[in-house]
């Protein structure tokens, strides 16, 4: 059904026609927008509707009031929402007026269109759940829109309507702060011009009432939001007619006093008693955390030791007791060595540099191919992949974090090999890449040779060569290589990568180089899972379009090896496995979604979603036209491709590690330009026959580059037990 927004008609109208069949009104908005329905007709300013863009579906909110000062906010609304890029601020995509057909005054309508946020208002959650939030809700939700106000406030803008209605909880935990219809620019504010009074009685500070709102009137509002939140009483009704404080503290229970207390700060009457800024909030938000739920203390043996000072009455004795300590250590130290190598000494006290002598044939061997934990509790892993030698440092840790992992990635840097293992005349290179990784995880982190494993990845096991490779490597290391298969690779993925509570919901595609591997769980109950593999990742794929290339060029050869090649596969497995297509969310890993997320969306990392509901792993949300962008960049824009837009970063750090990863991937060594286009017409393939506009998210996982050795890990320590 197409809605006409004619004020004068507002007829419904079949799907299948452009106008209005009883005004003549345009029912395709500027082209691209087709309203479905009306969602609320009972805001100030503006109508709000569901439109569908592109099978997308997204708001449209239609401006009531005609005033110029309604149409001032309203486009200022656009420009704070076109410029934000923050998981609990909606993106604006569109603005535009739209003039009905027969209309007597010719006035135009303003329409503005934003990404479509799904979930319910924190007053609605209330009434639904007919009970007010816990104190541990609270503290979450607190942090999630501290961190939304400092966005806001660090763009110099006041949002001056906060208040439950205007938060919106979504399915994966995430608030979203909307209506921005009310923002101010804090510079106008100060500079003493016109203001508009505009607040919500109940909600807005004494101060904003009387029109010279500050900063600090956000806090106020977001205090009564949490006295609601915590009682389910209308601050209004609790106010003191005396003092106009709200009393409400006789309909709390279970909620610590200093939480209460931080509550009654921020809405303070004074607007110097109330934190100065956002920032103030999350630093006084993470002590009261700390105190209430300290953190659960996890050995790490790389934490520095004046993380935990001695008690100060027993600073005098460490002064003598830590260097004879370092003393003795050192001793005992430098005597294990020389027992150990004494030729390495005799070497040194010629003058040698032993120490960094590479080690020796007999050095980097082992006696064993098993799994034996010798010492410590660091492992090694390193995987061969079609493109190259990858690994990792994993730490077991004594007792489960918060996350309930016991074996989590070591933040490391082991650079990757690059050698096409996949390619047989490559073996001799791949086997010396292999072995100068083992050789630098035994001497870099003191790992035994034997708590090293080394596994071949499913894009690998089919090749040819496999054994032989696999011997070579045991000759050099003293290790075996097990292949694993497309079956446990994409189940493996899958367990490391999706929260227990969400294990129902996800699909997960991982996009290698040699292939690409999915997996759902089928049954719940079993836990059996259901996986696809297609052997076209991003370099078999590559190659796959240059052998049919000709003399044609490569964006179009791309375009026809994605319909003939690609698209038959992926339906193939679909008619065999239909849920694929119909579960809510899907997390995406693999090197080239990677390359998308960095190459499209490059400050988004630090705003990863890390929620409570989702702390397994951190995840960078993606859209469907985000592919599409990718898409056209590499194809027709190259200049666009590797300058995305870097003014969202946060901090310099985050800026830094942004232009890293673009310069990594500019300069081809991880993925040439035709293994990016090629890589872009995989994930349009995926899009376009796995419905990603229909899905309730998209997300890029991080953490999928090490659920894979922290899987096989937890499988060989299983094996080894």
């Amino acid at each position: 059904m197409s809605l006409c927004i004619n004020p004068n008609c507002k007829s419904p109208n079949p799907d299948d026609t452009l106008f209005c069949y009883k005004c003549g009104s345009e029912l395709l908005l500027a082209g691209r927008y087709k309203v479905v329905k009306l969602l609320s007709d009972k805001g100030g300013f503006a109508n709000t509707y569901e439109v569908m863009h592109q099978g997308v579906p997204k708001v449209m909110k239609m401006l009531k009031q005609q005033s110029q000062k309604a149409m001032e906010l309203f486009e200022r609304e656009f420009e704070v929402l076109k410029q934000s890029n923050h998981p609990g601020i909606p993106k604006a995509e569109d603005y535009f007026n739209f003039v009905p057909k027969h209309s007597q005054t010719q006035t135009p309508l303003y329409c503005l269109v934003m990404e479509k946020i799904f979930g319910t208002d924190l007053e609605e959650y209330i009434k639904q759940t007919g009970r007010p939030i816990d104190q541990r809700c609270a503290l979450e939700w607190l942090f999630q829109l501290a961190h939304i106000l400092e966005e806001i406030h660090h763009k110099q803008l006041l949002h001056r309507d906060i208040k439950p209605s205007n938060i919106i909880l979504q399915p994966d935990g995430q608030l979203v702060l909307i209506d921005f219809g009310a923002v101010k620019q804090i510079a106008s504010i100060q500079a003493g011009g016109q203001n508009t009074w505009i607040f919500t009685p109940g909600y807005a500070a004494p101060e904003q009432e009387y029109g010279s709102p500050v900063v600090q009137s956000d806090f106020f509002a977001l205090g009564r939001t949490f006295t609601y939140l915590l009682t389910g009483k209308e601050p209004k009704t609790l106010v003191n007619p005396n003092t106009n404080e709200v009393n409400w503290h006789p309909h709390i229970s279970n909620v610590s006093p200093m939480l209460v207390e931080f509550i009654d700060r921020l809405m303070e009457h004074p607007v110097e008693k109330r934190p100065p800024n956002a920032q103030a909030i999350l630093s006084q938000l993470t002590t009261i955390q700390n105190t209430l739920y300290p953190p659960v203390p996890i050995s790490d043996p790389t934490a520095s030791k004046s993380a935990n000072p001695p008690p100060s009455g027993s600073r005098n004795s460490w002064k003598f007791i830590i260097p004879l300590a370092l003393l003795l250590l050192g001793g005992a130290v430098w005597g294990i060595m020389w027992f150990r190598n004494p030729a390495s000494q005799s070497a040194n006290n010629s003058g040698t540099q032993g120490a960094n002598l590479p080690p020796t044939n007999s050095e980097s061997k082992c006696s064993t191919s098993n799994l034996v934990k010798k010492s410590g509790n660091l492992y090694g892993v390193i995987e061969i992949g079609s493109k190259g030698i990858k690994s990792e440092v994993i730490q077991e840790l004594a007792t489960p974090n918060e996350d309930g992992l016991t074996l989590i990635a070591r933040n490391e840097e082991i650079e990757d090999r690059n050698t096409a293992p996949r390619e047989p005349k490559a073996q001799t290179e791949t086997v010396s890449a292999v072995k100068d990784v083992f050789g630098e995880i035994q001497q870099r982190f003191q790992i035994p040779c034997e708590q090293i494993v080394i596994y071949g990845s499913s894009g690998l096991a089919k090749a040819p060569h496999k054994d032989a490779l696999a011997k070579d490597i045991q000759e050099q290391t003293g290790r075996s290589v097990n292949f694993i298969s497309d079956e446990e690779e994409a189940t493996l993925v899958f367990d490391g990568i999706v929260p227990q509570w969400r294990r129902n919901e996800v699909v997960t595609i991982d996009i290698g180089s040699g292939n690409i591997k999915g997996a759902y769980v089928e049954d719940i109950q079993t836990d059996k899972h259901g996986t696809f593999a297609i052997d076209l990742g991003t370099t078999a794929f590559t190659e796959k379009i240059n052998a049919k290339r000709g003399e044609g060029s490569f964006v179009t050869a791309a375009a026809n090896a994605k319909r003939d090649l690609l698209v038959p596969e992926i339906r193939e497995f679909i008619q065999r496995k239909p849920a694929f297509q119909t579960l809510p969310r899907v997390y995406l890993g693999g090197g080239i979604s990677w390359a998308l997320f960095t190459l499209v969306r490059p400050c988004q990392a630090e705003q990863a979603i890390k929620t409570k509901e989702e702390r397994v792993a951190l995840y960078g949300r993606i859209y469907p036209e985000d592919i599409n962008t990718f898409y056209n960049n590499a194809t027709r824009d190259r200049n666009a491709l590797f300058q995305p837009d870097l003014s969202q970063c946060k901090t310099p750090e985050q800026r830094q590690q942004a232009e890293k990863d673009i310069n990594t991937l500019k300069s081809g060594k991880v993925f040439s330009i035709d293994n990016l286009i090629a890589g872009a017409e995989i994930l349009r393939a995926f899009s376009d026959e796995l419905n990603f506009s229909q899905r309730e998210r998209i997300f890029f996982s991080r953490y999928a580059k090490d659920a894979l050795p922290i899987g096989y890990l937890k499988q060989q320590l299983k094996n080894a037990n």
